[in-house]
């Protein structure tokens, strides 16, 4: 089953349309207390899911959602495409982020990729992703050395405490 949960209701219309034709068979939920319900009582195998249906916590959000029911793939469509939230949303579990005025067509060759176990990305996510990564290696490094420098300098004393 595909959910689709958003307040907007031409948005979820949209959606439905572009996914009608395919095999797919489609629920619709249009606040986040429906979505909650509706993760409980169904199996969702794809949850598309406007932004605007997170809490305050924005896309970090998602690993509650997980936490309900983890097997299902999200794909995150957003009013305005954020390269840092793409990020985000994928390394809590997000399968796709996208903007949410996708062609019909694309949408459906989405959601058909990650029902097949694929991840649907910017082409430079990866690029992005690895510079992240660097970053936080740079800082752990920096982190490292700090303690280090702290343990060399100490007395006899605060050594022995």
């Amino acid at each position: 089953m595909i959910l689709i949960a958003t307040p907007n209701e031409s948005r979820a219309t949209h959606w439905h349309q572009a996914l009608k034709g395919h095999t797919f068979s489609n629920r619709e939920v249009f606040n986040r207390r429906q979505l909650n319900l509706a993760l409980k009582k169904y199996r969702i195998e794809v949850l598309l899911l406007d932004m605007g249906l997170l809490g305050e916590e924005g896309v970090n959000d998602i690993s509650a959602l997980h936490d309900i029911r983890p097997e299902t793939k999200i794909i995150l469509l957003t009013e305005t495409f954020k390269p840092r939230d793409e990020l985000s949303a994928v390394l809590f579990g997000a399968k796709a982020y996208l903007d949410e005025s996708i062609d019909p067509q694309l949408l459906a060759k989405v959601v058909k990729r990650v029902q097949e176990g694929e991840i649907w990305v910017d082409r430079m996510f990866v690029s992005r992703l690895l510079k992240e990564i660097e970053e936080i290696t740079k800082a752990q490094h920096l982190e490292a050395k700090e303690i280090e420098k702290g343990i060399a300098s100490m007395t006899l004393r605060e050594e022995q405490i």
